[in-house]
């Protein structure tokens, strides 16, 4: 198994611990929105790999998209008076709240190089 091959299923079961799921009956549908969380990293991040400090943040958007099941792209929902409300409505939103700790950690799609003067008296 590679690392990212364990790093996956290690995700996906600190995900299914936090929901408490001891069988694999969603293991397919973890390891879907698995997928597309690390393609959406990868294409932020500009990195070739998952970053071990960053996993908690594919944990986390992993948790929101398997809570959001079934109401994918809206902002709110209702049924039988239970009302949900999200903060984003998926996709490349789900990363904005983790964006300046990617920031902090050389994830920057707007930084550039630059230079540095040095003054010597």
């Amino acid at each position: 198994m590679t690392n990212a091959e364990e790093k996956k299923v290690e995700i996906i079961d600190k995900v299914k611990k936090r929901f408490n799921i001891v069988n694999e009956l969603t293991d397919e549908i973890l390891f879907d929105i698995y997928e597309s969380v690390i393609q959406e990293y990868l294409l932020i991040s500009e990195k070739k790999d998952l970053e071990d400090n960053h996993s908690w943040i594919v944990k986390e958007i992993c948790i929101v998209r398997f809570n959001r099941l079934g109401d994918e792209g809206v902002k709110a929902s209702s049924i039988e008076g239970l009302s949900k409300t999200y903060i984003n409505t998926g996709g490349m939103d789900d990363f904005k709240p983790y964006m300046a700790y990617l920031k902090d950690n050389g994830v920057d799609k707007g930084a550039t190089k630059g230079k540095v003067k040095f003054l010597w008296h």
